[in-house]
């Protein structure tokens, strides 16, 4: 816990050591990637209301293994740093990926606004993802 940051933000960093070990089998179950696929035309892209959008995610209703895929648009922007979308956001793949058509990352799944007629996902933006980054990595520096 980040005091004055963690109750701004729904959002945690997580440090990726190796591929998971399956211990039942005693083999790992995957690749720990050294290298990450980084996309040309991603700097300064940002995102438009009606822009097709993906999100990634491992909801619960899939028994939270299996990789799942929602396509939407981006439906509004109701507030600094709140992109509202039509794909679905549930249980499990908020915390996932939101990308552009381009494979471009856009933010956070991060929760379903609902009401009596339909319900809309809400992705934090690259902006309020940014601005956690830059304040928790203060935060950590001028405590070490």
């Amino acid at each position: 816990v980040l005091p004055g940051i963690s109750d701004n933000y729904d959002l945690a960093f997580l440090k990726i050591y190796s591929a998971y070990y399956d211990e039942e089998k005693n083999e790992y179950a995957g690749v720990y990637p050294r290298k990450f696929p980084v996309f040309d035309g991603c700097e300064n892209n940002q995102p438009r209301l009606g822009q097709p959008i993906r999100i990634f995610g491992y909801p619960s209703l899939s028994g939270g293994y299996s990789l799942t895929i929602t396509d939407g648009i981006i439906s509004s922007f109701p507030e600094e740093g709140l992109i509202m979308t039509s794909a679905k956001v549930s249980y499990g793949n908020s915390g996932g990926l939101a990308v552009d058509e381009n494979g471009c990352m856009i933010g956070i799944p991060s929760m379903v606004n609902t009401d009596e007629n339909e319900s809309l996902g809400i992705i934090l933006s690259m902006d309020t993802i940014n601005s956690f980054s830059s304040e928790a990595y203060d935060y950590i520096e001028s405590h070490k």
